[in-house]
Protein backbone atom coordinates (compact mmCIF):
# COMPACT_ATOMS: atom_id res chain seq x y z
CA UNK A 1 0.00 0.00 0.00
CA UNK A 2 2.57 2.59 0.83
CA UNK A 3 4.95 1.44 -1.99
CA UNK A 4 1.96 2.05 -4.51
CA UNK A 5 0.75 5.26 -2.90
CA UNK A 6 4.63 6.60 -3.49
CA UNK A 7 5.25 5.49 -6.80
CA UNK A 8 1.94 6.23 -7.96
CA UNK A 9 1.06 9.55 -6.50
CA UNK A 10 4.84 11.05 -5.02
CA UNK A 11 6.81 9.54 -8.30
CA UNK A 12 9.14 7.54 -6.28
CA UNK A 13 11.19 4.90 -8.60
CA UNK A 14 12.19 2.54 -5.39
CA UNK A 15 11.02 1.84 -2.33
CA UNK A 16 12.20 -0.49 0.20
CA UNK A 17 11.33 -1.25 4.06
CA UNK A 18 10.94 -3.39 7.19
CA UNK A 19 8.24 -6.01 5.72
CA UNK A 20 4.76 -7.36 7.75
CA UNK A 21 3.20 -10.41 7.81
CA UNK A 22 0.05 -9.99 6.42
CA UNK A 23 -2.82 -12.98 7.18
CA UNK A 24 -4.71 -15.16 4.40
CA UNK A 25 -7.40 -12.38 5.22
CA UNK A 26 -5.35 -9.61 4.51
CA UNK A 27 -4.94 -8.22 8.00
CA UNK A 28 -1.25 -7.05 8.54
CA UNK A 29 -0.16 -9.23 11.83
CA UNK A 30 2.23 -6.91 13.06
CA UNK A 31 5.13 -9.81 12.73
CA UNK A 32 8.00 -8.99 10.50
CA UNK A 33 7.66 -10.92 7.22
CA UNK A 34 11.00 -13.69 6.86
CA UNK A 35 13.65 -13.53 5.42
CA UNK A 36 14.51 -10.36 4.78
CA UNK A 37 13.76 -9.73 8.81
CA UNK A 38 14.24 -5.85 10.03
CA UNK A 39 15.59 -3.21 8.14
CA UNK A 40 17.71 -1.40 10.06
CA UNK A 41 21.94 -0.52 10.63
CA UNK A 42 23.81 -2.04 7.58
CA UNK A 43 20.76 -4.05 6.26
CA UNK A 44 19.64 -0.59 4.78
CA UNK A 45 23.09 0.12 3.04
CA UNK A 46 22.60 -3.53 1.30
CA UNK A 47 19.38 -2.90 0.31
CA UNK A 48 20.66 1.27 -1.48
CA UNK A 49 23.26 -1.06 -2.75
CA UNK A 50 20.95 -2.99 -4.82
CA UNK A 51 18.86 0.24 -5.66
CA UNK A 52 22.15 2.71 -6.75
CA UNK A 53 23.72 -0.14 -8.77
CA UNK A 54 25.32 2.35 -11.29
CA UNK A 55 27.93 4.10 -8.72
CA UNK A 56 25.20 7.00 -8.14
CA UNK A 57 24.37 7.43 -4.43
CA UNK A 58 21.02 9.29 -3.30
CA UNK A 59 21.22 12.93 -2.77
CA UNK A 60 19.55 13.29 0.53
CA UNK A 61 19.15 10.71 3.69
CA UNK A 62 16.98 11.69 6.22
CA UNK A 63 17.80 9.37 9.59
CA UNK A 64 15.97 8.92 13.23
CA UNK A 65 19.51 7.69 14.92
CA UNK A 66 22.41 5.81 15.69
CA UNK A 67 21.14 3.23 13.69
CA UNK A 68 20.60 5.04 10.19
CA UNK A 69 24.17 6.47 10.10
CA UNK A 70 25.68 3.54 7.97
CA UNK A 71 22.68 4.27 5.78
CA UNK A 72 23.07 8.01 6.07
CA UNK A 73 26.95 7.76 5.40
CA UNK A 74 25.88 6.37 1.72
CA UNK A 75 24.43 9.89 0.68
CA UNK A 76 25.30 13.25 -0.78
CA UNK A 77 23.94 15.49 2.32
CA UNK A 78 22.52 13.36 5.59
CA UNK A 79 20.33 15.24 8.52
CA UNK A 80 18.84 12.89 11.33
CA UNK A 81 15.56 14.30 13.25
CA UNK A 82 13.76 12.70 16.03
CA UNK A 83 11.21 10.79 13.82
CA UNK A 84 9.61 7.14 13.57
CA UNK A 85 10.60 6.64 9.44
CA UNK A 86 13.83 7.13 7.34
CA UNK A 87 13.83 8.44 3.82
CA UNK A 88 15.76 8.78 1.02
CA UNK A 89 15.84 11.24 -2.26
Amino acid sequence: MVEYFLKEHVGVDDVFGTELQVNRHGVCTGLVQKPAGILMGKKKVEALRKIFTNGDIPDVALGCGDSDYPFMSFSKVTHTQNCVISFVF
